[in-house]
């Protein structure tokens, strides 16, 4: 081969890689966003179940404070008899 060839395959070459390299940092652009969003997501649904257990959580609370109420009403009326 001679000179030109070789130069001729050498940009073609480089040409290649540095196309092949703009594509890769695209694509890890678009997976980037997509991680990011999936995560945001992940967390919203985290906080909702969370609003939801602090919910469950609070009735239980309410609950408890009921038969504690319930109990110290029927102590009391134990207690006179």
């Amino acid at each position: 081969m001679n000179p030109v060839n070789y130069c001729i395959s050498g940009v073609l070459f480089s040409l290649i890689i540095v196309l092949y390299f703009i594509n890769f940092g695209q694509n890890n652009t678009a997976r980037d966003a997509k991680t990011k969003s999936s995560t945001k997501a992940t967390a919203e649904t985290f906080t909702t179940a969370d609003t939801g257990y602090q919910a469950v959580g609070n009735s239980y609370d309410a609950v408890g404070a009921a038969h504690q109420e319930r109990a110290g009403r029927e102590s009391g009326t134990r207690s006179r008899q």
